[in-house]
């Protein structure tokens, strides 16, 4: 596929996305704007096409996890009561969600930082052998550097 002209919706600063976008992909004309999906059809069709797409998703998806969960998740936007009550029964204080949850939308990281266990792992040993001084975290505590985690204990 040899792309020539992007049309991208946002809601973030138009001019910042499009600037990237053209440096990143050169010799690719971008439109970015918001609700691009009311002013370009083709913008529409595309929203539509990938809303019919999770729909199906959810509709027909097959938890990885051995637990008992419902498929009645709502419209999926923070607001939306279904939603929330699906994630409070859904939400495990050391695991977070099921893997159908987005830990990297901000509804999901937030409860987890909020309600979840804090764990720490030891950060991978580096490249070289030597062992690592960051530790990696998920709950709402920030790790200490391991180094100093241990002076302070």
């Amino acid at each position: 596929v040899q792309l020539e002209e992007v049309y991208v919706d946002t809601v973030g600063i138009a001019a910042t996305y499009q600037e990237k976008l053209s440096r990143t992909f050169p010799g690719i004309k971008f439109t970015v704007c918001p609700k691009a999906d009311s002013i370009y059809p083709i913008v529409s069709a595309a929203s539509i096409a990938a809303k019919v797409t999770r729909d199906v998703t959810l509709r027909d998806w097959k938890f990885k996890e051995t637990i008992k969960a419902h498929t009645v998740f709502g419209s999926g936007y923070p607001g939306d009561e279904v939603t929330k009550q699906w994630l409070d029964q859904h939400f495990e204080h050391v695991f977070g969600f099921p893997s159908i949850a987005r830990f990297s939308w901000s509804t999901t990281r937030l409860k987890c930082e909020k309600d979840g266990v804090p764990v720490l792992w030891e950060a991978d040993a580096e490249e070289d052998g030597s062992a690592s001084n960051t530790k990696l975290t998920f709950g709402g505590k920030r790790a200490l550097p391991v180094a100093l985690e241990r002076s302070a204990a």
